[in-house]
């Protein structure tokens, strides 16, 4: 993922989320269960998920997710370099049909 960031020239902050979420034009996570995603995914931004292999999910939440995020699936620590630009951007085309806040109210209310 590092060297298709690289590529891309693609600009990282580490500041706190909450304070530049309106900068980015699309988000990348790793993990569904953190605070900053749940924060994300309420917010008009595309999102791709990197689903790892192991995921425990309940299927409803999932299915409703499927909604609002585009996934990247079938990823473990092993084979996380297949990780490549030809399915980065196919998830970053699918997540920016997918900006649909309303579809997730199911999971936040």
């Amino acid at each position: 993922l590092g060297k298709v960031m690289t590529e891309k020239n693609v600009n990282v902050v580490s500041e706190k989320f909450e304070n530049i979420w309106n900068q980015a034009d699309i988000l990348i996570f790793t993990y569904a269960t953190t605070s900053t995603f749940g924060f994300a995914i309420n917010c008009p931004i595309p999102i791709v998920l990197i689903d790892m292999d192991g995921t425990l999910w309940i299927k409803e939440r999932r299915k409703i997710l499927q909604k609002r995020v585009a996934f990247i699936t079938n990823i473990n620590n092993k084979n996380y370099k297949k990780i490549n630009l030809k399915n980065i951007t196919q998830a970053i085309n699918i997540a920016k049909q997918r900006v649909n806040i309303q579809a997730i109210k199911g999971l936040t209310g």
